[in-house]
Protein backbone atom coordinates (compact mmCIF):
# COMPACT_ATOMS: atom_id res chain seq x y z
CA UNK A 1 0.00 0.00 0.00
CA UNK A 2 1.26 3.45 -0.74
CA UNK A 3 2.17 6.17 1.50
CA UNK A 4 -1.12 8.20 -0.35
CA UNK A 5 -3.43 5.44 0.07
CA UNK A 6 -2.11 4.86 3.59
CA UNK A 7 -3.33 8.17 4.23
CA UNK A 8 -6.76 8.00 2.44
CA UNK A 9 -7.11 4.89 4.89
CA UNK A 10 -6.80 6.92 7.85
CA UNK A 11 -8.88 10.01 6.85
CA UNK A 12 -11.38 7.85 6.05
CA UNK A 13 -11.16 6.53 9.62
CA UNK A 14 -10.90 9.64 11.37
CA UNK A 15 -14.12 10.77 9.12
CA UNK A 16 -16.15 7.36 10.24
CA UNK A 17 -14.94 8.11 14.23
CA UNK A 18 -16.43 12.08 13.29
CA UNK A 19 -19.31 11.32 11.73
CA UNK A 20 -20.41 8.67 14.54
CA UNK A 21 -19.56 11.25 17.30
CA UNK A 22 -21.64 13.64 15.30
CA UNK A 23 -24.54 11.70 15.15
CA UNK A 24 -24.53 10.56 18.83
CA UNK A 25 -24.33 13.97 20.34
CA UNK A 26 -26.89 15.56 17.90
CA UNK A 27 -29.15 12.47 18.81
CA UNK A 28 -28.56 11.80 22.76
CA UNK A 29 -27.06 15.24 24.01
CA UNK A 30 -29.92 17.49 22.20
CA UNK A 31 -33.30 16.99 22.24
CA UNK A 32 -35.85 15.80 24.91
CA UNK A 33 -34.25 17.01 28.11
CA UNK A 34 -36.97 14.89 30.14
CA UNK A 35 -34.83 11.53 30.79
CA UNK A 36 -31.44 12.64 28.51
CA UNK A 37 -29.90 15.71 29.60
CA UNK A 38 -27.00 15.64 32.67
CA UNK A 39 -25.90 18.89 34.06
CA UNK A 40 -25.63 21.92 32.25
CA UNK A 41 -21.92 22.89 31.48
CA UNK A 42 -22.14 26.67 31.91
CA UNK A 43 -19.86 28.09 28.95
CA UNK A 44 -21.22 30.10 26.23
CA UNK A 45 -19.31 30.82 22.92
CA UNK A 46 -21.60 31.66 19.79
CA UNK A 47 -19.69 34.07 17.69
CA UNK A 48 -21.77 37.14 16.29
CA UNK A 49 -22.48 35.44 13.19
CA UNK A 50 -24.16 32.66 14.64
CA UNK A 51 -26.28 34.95 17.55
CA UNK A 52 -27.82 36.78 14.68
CA UNK A 53 -28.34 34.66 11.79
CA UNK A 54 -29.42 31.05 13.93
CA UNK A 55 -33.38 30.22 12.81
CA UNK A 56 -33.50 28.72 16.73
CA UNK A 57 -32.63 32.33 18.04
CA UNK A 58 -35.14 34.11 20.86
CA UNK A 59 -35.63 37.62 21.66
CA UNK A 60 -36.63 38.15 25.01
CA UNK A 61 -38.92 40.42 26.80
CA UNK A 62 -39.12 41.50 30.64
CA UNK A 63 -40.51 44.01 32.67
CA UNK A 64 -40.00 45.55 36.20
CA UNK A 65 -42.45 47.65 38.58
CA UNK A 66 -41.11 48.30 41.83
CA UNK A 67 -44.19 47.61 43.99
CA UNK A 68 -42.32 47.66 47.29
CA UNK A 69 -41.66 44.53 49.68
CA UNK A 70 -43.96 41.97 49.96
CA UNK A 71 -44.23 38.37 51.44
CA UNK A 72 -43.53 35.05 49.51
CA UNK A 73 -45.36 31.84 51.38
CA UNK A 74 -45.90 31.56 54.32
CA UNK A 75 -42.62 31.81 55.63
CA UNK A 76 -40.39 34.92 56.03
CA UNK A 77 -39.45 34.70 52.63
CA UNK A 78 -39.73 38.16 51.02
CA UNK A 79 -39.65 40.12 47.60
CA UNK A 80 -38.04 43.20 48.03
CA UNK A 81 -37.07 46.07 45.49
CA UNK A 82 -32.88 45.85 46.69
CA UNK A 83 -33.28 42.02 46.04
CA UNK A 84 -34.58 41.68 42.58
CA UNK A 85 -31.68 44.33 41.73
CA UNK A 86 -29.18 42.25 42.45
CA UNK A 87 -30.54 39.69 40.50
CA UNK A 88 -30.72 42.20 37.60
CA UNK A 89 -27.09 41.70 37.44
CA UNK A 90 -27.48 38.25 35.25
CA UNK A 91 -28.48 39.89 32.37
CA UNK A 92 -25.37 41.14 31.78
CA UNK A 93 -24.55 37.74 31.03
CA UNK A 94 -27.40 36.98 28.26
CA UNK A 95 -26.68 37.28 24.94
CA UNK A 96 -30.10 37.23 23.68
CA UNK A 97 -32.13 40.51 21.80
CA UNK A 98 -33.98 42.06 24.93
CA UNK A 99 -36.86 44.32 25.40
CA UNK A 100 -36.81 45.62 28.60
CA UNK A 101 -39.91 47.89 29.74
CA UNK A 102 -39.61 49.92 33.37
CA UNK A 103 -41.55 52.51 34.52
CA UNK A 104 -38.76 54.56 36.52
CA UNK A 105 -35.45 56.18 34.79
CA UNK A 106 -33.68 54.96 37.41
CA UNK A 107 -34.20 51.42 37.12
CA UNK A 108 -34.10 51.58 33.39
CA UNK A 109 -30.65 53.18 33.67
CA UNK A 110 -29.41 50.61 35.87
CA UNK A 111 -30.45 47.59 33.61
CA UNK A 112 -28.58 49.53 31.02
CA UNK A 113 -25.66 50.00 32.41
CA UNK A 114 -25.74 45.80 33.24
CA UNK A 115 -26.56 45.27 29.21
CA UNK A 116 -23.93 47.32 28.36
CA UNK A 117 -21.32 44.26 28.27
CA UNK A 118 -23.49 43.49 25.01
CA UNK A 119 -23.53 45.16 22.15
CA UNK A 120 -25.94 48.13 21.97
CA UNK A 121 -28.20 46.71 19.26
CA UNK A 122 -29.34 43.70 21.58
CA UNK A 123 -30.99 45.95 24.16
CA UNK A 124 -34.26 47.85 23.63
CA UNK A 125 -35.57 49.83 26.78
CA UNK A 126 -38.64 51.42 26.97
CA UNK A 127 -40.22 53.77 29.75
CA UNK A 128 -44.15 53.49 30.33
CA UNK A 129 -46.69 54.28 32.90
CA UNK A 130 -47.79 51.03 34.60
CA UNK A 131 -51.27 52.78 34.58
CA UNK A 132 -51.36 52.93 30.62
CA UNK A 133 -51.71 49.17 30.62
CA UNK A 134 -54.84 46.86 30.38
CA UNK A 135 -53.92 44.99 33.61
CA UNK A 136 -53.15 48.28 35.96
CA UNK A 137 -56.93 49.76 34.89
CA UNK A 138 -58.11 46.36 37.26
CA UNK A 139 -56.23 47.43 40.10
CA UNK A 140 -58.81 49.00 42.07
CA UNK A 141 -61.63 46.09 40.98
CA UNK A 142 -58.83 43.47 42.08
CA UNK A 143 -58.16 45.55 45.33
CA UNK A 144 -61.56 44.83 46.12
CA UNK A 145 -61.94 41.61 45.49
CA UNK A 146 -58.60 40.70 47.88
CA UNK A 147 -60.37 43.01 50.90
CA UNK A 148 -63.26 40.31 51.21
CA UNK A 149 -62.57 38.54 54.56
CA UNK A 150 -63.67 35.41 52.86
CA UNK A 151 -61.49 35.20 50.07
CA UNK A 152 -58.33 33.26 49.90
CA UNK A 153 -55.05 34.31 51.12
CA UNK A 154 -52.15 33.64 49.45
CA UNK A 155 -49.13 35.48 49.72
CA UNK A 156 -48.29 37.73 47.51
CA UNK A 157 -50.76 35.83 44.59
CA UNK A 158 -54.11 37.35 46.37
CA UNK A 159 -53.18 40.18 49.00
CA UNK A 160 -51.49 42.21 46.90
CA UNK A 161 -53.26 43.66 44.13
CA UNK A 162 -50.10 45.75 43.05
CA UNK A 163 -48.42 42.13 42.75
CA UNK A 164 -51.06 40.44 40.73
CA UNK A 165 -51.35 43.07 38.10
CA UNK A 166 -47.80 43.42 37.44
CA UNK A 167 -47.89 39.53 36.66
CA UNK A 168 -50.52 40.48 34.24
CA UNK A 169 -48.49 43.32 32.59
CA UNK A 170 -45.97 40.96 31.14
CA UNK A 171 -48.90 39.71 28.58
CA UNK A 172 -49.57 43.75 28.15
CA UNK A 173 -45.77 44.52 27.34
CA UNK A 174 -44.67 41.05 25.02
CA UNK A 175 -48.25 42.51 22.81
CA UNK A 176 -46.74 46.47 22.56
CA UNK A 177 -43.46 44.63 21.57
CA UNK A 178 -45.52 42.63 18.84
CA UNK A 179 -47.56 45.73 18.10
CA UNK A 180 -44.95 48.09 17.17
CA UNK A 181 -42.48 45.40 15.26
CA UNK A 182 -39.85 45.30 17.73
CA UNK A 183 -39.24 41.65 17.47
CA UNK A 184 -36.50 41.03 14.85
CA UNK A 185 -36.81 36.83 15.35
CA UNK A 186 -39.29 34.15 14.76
CA UNK A 187 -39.30 33.33 18.44
CA UNK A 188 -40.18 35.33 21.50
CA UNK A 189 -40.34 34.51 24.66
CA UNK A 190 -41.21 36.37 28.40
CA UNK A 191 -38.36 36.15 30.92
CA UNK A 192 -38.94 37.21 34.41
CA UNK A 193 -36.58 40.07 35.54
CA UNK A 194 -34.89 37.34 38.71
CA UNK A 195 -35.25 34.09 36.98
CA UNK A 196 -31.74 33.12 36.54
CA UNK A 197 -30.95 34.66 39.84
CA UNK A 198 -28.60 31.66 40.68
CA UNK A 199 -26.29 33.48 38.18
CA UNK A 200 -25.19 36.52 40.21
CA UNK A 201 -23.30 33.86 42.40
CA UNK A 202 -22.25 31.27 40.14
CA UNK A 203 -21.89 32.70 36.82
CA UNK A 204 -21.51 30.84 33.31
CA UNK A 205 -18.40 30.13 31.70
CA UNK A 206 -16.83 33.20 30.26
CA UNK A 207 -19.44 35.25 31.67
CA UNK A 208 -22.17 34.49 28.48
CA UNK A 209 -25.19 32.00 28.25
CA UNK A 210 -27.82 32.38 25.77
CA UNK A 211 -31.47 31.12 25.61
CA UNK A 212 -32.06 28.82 22.34
CA UNK A 213 -35.24 27.36 21.07
CA UNK A 214 -35.04 23.32 22.28
CA UNK A 215 -34.48 21.09 19.23
CA UNK A 216 -37.93 18.77 19.85
CA UNK A 217 -40.15 21.64 20.64
CA UNK A 218 -43.69 21.67 19.04
CA UNK A 219 -43.88 25.46 17.52
CA UNK A 220 -47.23 25.16 16.80
CA UNK A 221 -47.27 25.28 21.02
CA UNK A 222 -46.54 27.58 23.77
CA UNK A 223 -43.39 25.99 25.69
CA UNK A 224 -43.79 26.01 29.78
CA UNK A 225 -42.12 24.93 32.42
CA UNK A 226 -44.58 22.51 34.14
CA UNK A 227 -44.90 22.82 38.32
CA UNK A 228 -47.83 19.90 39.00
CA UNK A 229 -48.48 17.34 36.76
CA UNK A 230 -51.57 17.95 34.38
CA UNK A 231 -53.32 14.58 35.22
CA UNK A 232 -53.04 15.87 39.25
CA UNK A 233 -55.52 18.75 38.02
CA UNK A 234 -57.44 17.70 35.26
CA UNK A 235 -60.30 18.61 36.62
CA UNK A 236 -59.84 21.65 38.73
CA UNK A 237 -61.69 24.19 38.39
CA UNK A 238 -60.71 28.04 38.08
CA UNK A 239 -62.08 28.56 41.44
CA UNK A 240 -60.08 25.35 42.71
CA UNK A 241 -57.03 27.06 40.86
CA UNK A 242 -57.18 30.08 42.99
CA UNK A 243 -58.54 28.78 46.12
CA UNK A 244 -55.87 26.41 46.97
CA UNK A 245 -53.32 28.53 45.07
CA UNK A 246 -52.59 25.44 42.12
CA UNK A 247 -49.99 25.70 39.57
CA UNK A 248 -49.60 23.39 36.91
CA UNK A 249 -46.97 25.41 34.36
CA UNK A 250 -44.61 28.05 36.17
CA UNK A 251 -44.99 31.95 34.44
CA UNK A 252 -40.97 32.93 35.11
CA UNK A 253 -40.51 32.24 31.30
CA UNK A 254 -42.58 30.79 28.40
CA UNK A 255 -41.85 30.92 24.46
CA UNK A 256 -42.92 30.43 21.02
CA UNK A 257 -43.34 31.59 17.91
CA UNK A 258 -44.68 35.31 17.33
CA UNK A 259 -47.79 34.45 15.62
CA UNK A 260 -48.82 31.41 18.02
CA UNK A 261 -47.77 33.44 21.74
CA UNK A 262 -50.51 36.27 19.64
CA UNK A 263 -53.34 33.39 20.10
CA UNK A 264 -52.25 32.64 23.08
CA UNK A 265 -51.90 36.46 24.99
CA UNK A 266 -55.74 37.11 23.52
CA UNK A 267 -56.98 34.03 25.28
CA UNK A 268 -55.32 34.32 28.33
CA UNK A 269 -56.62 38.21 28.56
CA UNK A 270 -60.43 36.49 27.56
CA UNK A 271 -60.05 34.21 30.44
CA UNK A 272 -58.75 37.24 32.91
CA UNK A 273 -61.64 39.51 31.85
CA UNK A 274 -64.32 36.22 32.60
CA UNK A 275 -62.70 35.78 36.09
CA UNK A 276 -62.44 39.14 37.06
CA UNK A 277 -65.91 39.30 36.00
CA UNK A 278 -66.86 36.59 38.62
CA UNK A 279 -65.10 38.81 41.00
CA UNK A 280 -62.12 35.69 40.81
CA UNK A 281 -58.47 36.99 41.07
CA UNK A 282 -55.01 35.58 40.99
CA UNK A 283 -51.96 35.33 39.61
CA UNK A 284 -51.36 34.24 35.66
CA UNK A 285 -50.38 31.46 36.78
CA UNK A 286 -53.85 30.77 38.41
CA UNK A 287 -55.62 32.29 34.82
CA UNK A 288 -53.23 30.01 32.79
CA UNK A 289 -54.63 27.00 35.01
CA UNK A 290 -58.41 28.01 34.02
CA UNK A 291 -57.65 28.50 30.67
CA UNK A 292 -57.24 24.93 30.06
CA UNK A 293 -60.22 23.79 33.09
CA UNK A 294 -62.75 22.16 31.88
CA UNK A 295 -64.91 25.05 31.14
CA UNK A 296 -62.61 26.94 29.59
CA UNK A 297 -60.49 24.33 28.01
CA UNK A 298 -62.82 24.08 24.50
CA UNK A 299 -61.86 27.89 23.94
CA UNK A 300 -58.32 27.48 23.83
CA UNK A 301 -56.50 27.93 20.14
CA UNK A 302 -53.16 26.58 21.45
CA UNK A 303 -51.84 23.60 23.09
CA UNK A 304 -49.33 24.20 26.24
CA UNK A 305 -46.05 22.13 25.80
CA UNK A 306 -44.92 21.68 29.29
CA UNK A 307 -40.61 20.77 29.96
CA UNK A 308 -40.25 18.48 32.63
CA UNK A 309 -36.69 17.97 34.58
CA UNK A 310 -35.33 15.27 36.83
CA UNK A 311 -34.05 16.16 40.20
CA UNK A 312 -30.54 17.38 40.07
CA UNK A 313 -30.39 18.20 36.29
CA UNK A 314 -28.70 21.25 34.81
CA UNK A 315 -28.11 21.63 39.09
CA UNK A 316 -31.79 22.21 39.70
CA UNK A 317 -33.52 20.88 43.23
CA UNK A 318 -36.83 21.15 44.70
CA UNK A 319 -38.93 24.02 43.82
CA UNK A 320 -36.59 25.01 41.17
CA UNK A 321 -36.17 22.02 39.57
CA UNK A 322 -40.01 22.60 38.47
CA UNK A 323 -40.10 26.35 38.23
CA UNK A 324 -36.81 26.59 36.20
CA UNK A 325 -36.73 23.86 34.07
CA UNK A 326 -37.45 25.21 30.77
CA UNK A 327 -35.14 27.60 30.86
CA UNK A 328 -32.17 25.94 31.70
CA UNK A 329 -33.14 23.31 28.81
CA UNK A 330 -33.28 26.41 26.71
CA UNK A 331 -29.50 27.18 27.43
CA UNK A 332 -28.39 23.89 27.35
CA UNK A 333 -29.95 23.67 23.64
CA UNK A 334 -27.83 26.48 23.26
CA UNK A 335 -24.35 24.68 24.46
CA UNK A 336 -25.76 21.45 22.31
CA UNK A 337 -25.77 23.37 19.41
CA UNK A 338 -22.81 24.97 19.31
CA UNK A 339 -21.08 21.00 20.17
CA UNK A 340 -22.63 20.17 17.11
CA UNK A 341 -21.41 23.12 14.75
CA UNK A 342 -18.40 22.79 15.85
CA UNK A 343 -17.99 19.13 15.05
CA UNK A 344 -20.28 19.89 11.57
CA UNK A 345 -16.73 22.19 11.31
CA UNK A 346 -14.61 19.71 11.98
CA UNK A 347 -16.02 17.39 9.53
CA UNK A 348 -15.96 19.72 6.23
CA UNK A 349 -12.22 20.00 7.42
CA UNK A 350 -11.43 16.83 6.71
CA UNK A 351 -13.07 16.00 3.83
CA UNK A 352 -10.93 18.36 1.96
CA UNK A 353 -8.35 15.90 2.59
CA UNK A 354 -10.25 12.93 1.31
Amino acid sequence: MTRRARWKVFYACLLSVTVALFLFITNHVGGDCSNKCGSLPYRIAAGDDIIQGHGRNITVVTLYFNIGNFRKGNGDVRGTHDKYKNWMKSWASLTNDVIGFFDDDEILEYFRSIRSSQPADRSLLIKLNRTDLDSFKYLRNVRDIYSSPVYPRHSPNTVSADYSCTMDAKYDVIQIALDLGLVRTKYIAWLDIGYFRDMVDRPPQDRRFRLEVPEDFNASRVAFSEVTPRSDLVNATPWHYIKFNHVWVAGGLFLGTAKVIEKFLKSYKSTRRALLARGLSSTDQQVIGAMYSPEFLPHQQVDIMAYTCRTGQYGLYGSQRKYFCLGYTCVRANVDRQVADALYEKLRYITRFI
